[in-house]
């Protein structure tokens, strides 16, 4: 995709995502009632772990275009993060420039890291772009009641060795071409320990392209839906999902397992996924 036209597609893509955003805000008593919360924690909580599934995410992220379309009259392309163009220098990405045309920019530089993982070049509030002033409601997963309204801003810390290390081009070849069945596919997606062949890649594409954004609620495994780029990166996980598939159409049309993150099945039967 051209630098122009990746402009262009953000710039639909951010103008429909700020005004499904508008459709989602709950009055007080329907956060007093518990149904902010409910319909939220359902999408945002409970469904974490269904999210590391390809096919799931692939719904998933169905479901969101769907709303963009159906909510918002959003007639364009959905666009996916292809990470490895942005290897480089997250900061200069179109993605993550603070232009109006992006995702907004990074968060305010504070200092300290990630815990075990490197600090990137924000970690505060992001100031700049079209979702400078948006409002993250729930999480973190830490506080005492991840649940509870919690109003705060949305912060991001960009990493740039982290999508060098973790979600280059180089690293999304690999893991297609290394991945000869769907169980491999979505254990190498995930830097999957359980798999000895699976642990060279570390926190791998999926986990690196989350820790790329970073901050809150981007770091947040249970509530990073509600960090705006969460879309486009599970995009491009979709599309890497039907990238592998077209390598062996004929067989990987309908190959899947019962696989999931809480359970290793190990089964040589097709099942439609």
């Amino acid at each position: 995709m051209s630098f122009l036209k990746r402009v262009f597609v953000l710039s639909l893509a951010t103008s429909a995502v700020k005004a499904l955003g508008g459709t989602l805000n709950y009055t007080q008593p329907d956060i007093d009632s518990g149904k902010a919360l409910q319909d939220l924690s359902r999408i945002a909580k409970e469904n974490a772990l269904k999210r590391l599934s390809s096919s799931s995410s692939g719904v998933y992220i169905w479901l969101f275009e769907e709303k963009l379309r159906t909510v918002c009259g959003y007639t364009g392309p959905f666009p996916y993060w292809e990470w490895g163009l942005d290897a480089g220098g997250v900061e200069q990405s179109p993605l993550f420039d603070g232009s109006l045309t992006s995702m907004g920019g990074n968060g305010e530089k504070v200092n300290g890291s990630q815990g075990m993982l490197p600090g990137g070049t924000g970690g505060g509030c992001v100031k700049e772009g079209p979702f400078s002033n948006y409002t993250v409601n729930l999480g973190p997963l830490t506080a005492e009641d991840p649940l509870a309204h919690n109003p705060r801003c949305l912060k991001r810390d960009l990493n740039t060795q982290m999508c060098r290390s973790f979600a280059s081009l180089k690293n999304t070849t690999e893991v297609m071409l290394e991945s000869p069945n769907i169980e491999l596919f979505q254990a190498n997606l995930q830097g999957d320990f359980r798999y000895p062949e699976s642990r060279k890649w570390g926190l791998s594409v999926h986990g690196g392209g989350h820790f790329i954004i970073a901050g809150d609620p981007g770091s947040d495994f249970y509530f990073s839906p509600l960090e705006p780029v969460f879309y486009q990166h599970h995009g491009q996980i979709d599309r890497l999902y039907f990238v592998w598939q077209n390598i062996d159409w004929e067989h990987r049309q309908t190959n899947g397992n019962a696989t999931t993150l809480d359970t290793v099945v190990i089964s040589t039967r097709r099942t439609s996924v």
